[in-house]
């Protein structure tokens, strides 16, 4: 995710193949990913790496909109790990938070 906002693109003269996906990951392993516990410590430590540069680096608009995205899905996550939390038997640990 970046903070870009890109135009809107003109005709490229040629037809567009069609979207071909390729998984490289299996199921098990994309799910597991997902999981809330997980993602959230990773959505923190890339809004804190973003914010340094923000902060240290270089203030521009494409940035604070890269911030402002990143902050709400970290919002997202949270959320998600509270209502996990108030679901009883697979209540969130917070030894996965440190």
């Amino acid at each position: 995710m970046n903070g870009a906002i890109l135009s809107r693109v003109r005709s490229l003269g040629f037809p567009i193949p069609e979207e071909t996906v390729v998984q490289l990951m299996s199921e098990e392993e994309v799910k597991s990913r997902k999981r809330v516990e997980l993602r959230l410590p990773r959505q923190a430590k890339q809004f804190l790496d973003l914010l340094d540069h923000y902060l240290n680096v270089k203030h521009s608009s494409e940035l604070h909109l890269a911030l402002k995205a990143h902050f709400e899905r970290l919002r997202k996550y949270f959320k998600r790990l509270h209502l996990k939390s108030l679901s009883g038997p697979g209540a969130v640990s917070s030894s996965l938070l440190t």
